[in-house]
């Protein structure tokens, strides 16, 4: 095989890696939920907020306060962080748990639309995915590889001229990758010492500065003693 029909089998695998990595993309994007699990927590947050700052958990903590905390009614030997800690979670579900089960109603209802509509589309997604792998399978390339950046540098080789054979293009990039894993060991522990080296500094400096407080008072009593 010729260097440049080499480049070329390496060009055609990158792209069939990057039109199966768009249709993978296209396809979990239709499972995409409308309200993800960090915005609903943050609004979840901002809503018991609000509550408290309406005082309109006033009336749920009352109960709390008169059947869990009385010492008549229900006395619990609770330190005080474990009455708020209580009183937290309490609220947390009490006003809380409307608004998760209203976010988890919605992205069901609007992932179960979604997916109705677009099920036409999904099935030719799915059918392509499968036949581009299928195709992918029989490339030169080894799966371990099957990625658009590590196949660019392949093609880069082949292109300065630093190999010809796919198996060379192989070897450099694994030569390649074990020296900047190296270098970047080599780094974080020159990065380490340097800190450690700060910290050293930092630590004499300031055995240094109570070293020089001690015999400045000690001094000072010295003459104090003199004087009377």
């Amino acid at each position: 095989m010729t260097s440049s029909e080499l480049l070329q089998q390496l060009k055609e695998t990158r792209e069939l890696v990057q039109i199966i990595k768009s249709q993978s993309n296209e396809y979990y994007e239709f499972y995409k939920m409308p309200l993800p699990f960090l915005p609903t927590l943050i609004l979840l947050g901002a809503w018991i907020f609000v509550i408290f700052q309406l005082n309109l958990a006033k009336p749920f903590m009352s109960f709390l306060d008169t059947f869990i905390f009385n010492p008549f009614v229900a006395p619990l030997d609770l330190p005080h962080y474990g009455n708020a800690i209580i009183v937290g979670t309490a609220v947390v579900f009490q006003y809380g748990a409307p608004i998760l089960l209203i976010a988890a109603f919605i992205n069901k209802q609007v992932v179960s639309q979604r997916l109705r509509a677009n099920a036409k589309r999904m099935m030719e997604l799915r059918n392509n995915i499968e036949r581009d792998i299928d195709a992918l399978s029989h490339s030169i390339v080894p799966e371990d590889y099957w990625d658009e950046s590590i196949i660019e540098k392949l093609e880069k080789y082949v292109t300065n001229k630093r190999a010809s054979t796919l198996k060379e293009c192989l070897n450099l990039y694994e030569q390649d990758r074990m020296h900047e894993e190296t270098i970047g060991r080599i780094e974080a522990a020159e990065a380490a010492a340097f800190a450690a080296r700060a910290e050293a500094a930092s630590a004499r400096k300031q055995a240094d500065y109570a070293r020089s407080e001690a015999e400045r008072l000690e001094s000072e009593a010295y003459e104090n003693r003199r004087n009377h």
